[in-house]
């Protein structure tokens, strides 16, 4: 048996489609009331519609974070980038050699579905090198 989790997944999904279409929707109607345990599943998605969100845990977001940081090819090279998420704040902190990356950096963070603030804390240092 499915976990109760997924039931109110696979419920939900059904849900936006039969939204979606109408023929749908009353092939679901039908359904739910053919089977009384259906019919459980649909009053019990429809209690936990506000629990439904796609909020995020810290982890998650500080996973995903760090994700797009490592899919961008320049900030993938800088290995002094940290990430801490507190209540879906994203805090930022390391060094980068410009403020390019600083910005980018920031934004690629504000991005992330779920991310409600981010704080850039990265310190721009520039790398001068010497000519020979």
């Amino acid at each position: 048996g499915l976990s109760l989790c997924t039931r109110l997944a696979v419920a939900s999904q059904q849900r936006r489609d039969s939204e979606a279409n109408p023929r749908m929707a009353n092939a679901f109607i039908q359904g739910t009331r053919a089977h009384p345990a259906r019919r459980w599943l649909m009053l019990a998605m429809l209690l936990c519609a506000g629990c439904m969100t796609t909020q995020r845990s810290d982890a998650e977001l500080t996973f995903a974070v760090r994700t797009a940081f490592v899919n961008d090819a320049e900030l993938l090279l800088i290995p002094d980038l940290a990430v801490t998420t507190v209540g879906g704040e994203v805090r930022l902190t390391g060094t980068v050699p410009t403020a390019v990356l600083q910005q980018r950096a920031g934004r690629l963070a504000r991005d992330v579905p779920g991310v409600r603030t981010v704080r850039n804390d990265i310190v721009v240092r520039y790398v001068f090198h010497e000519r020979p």
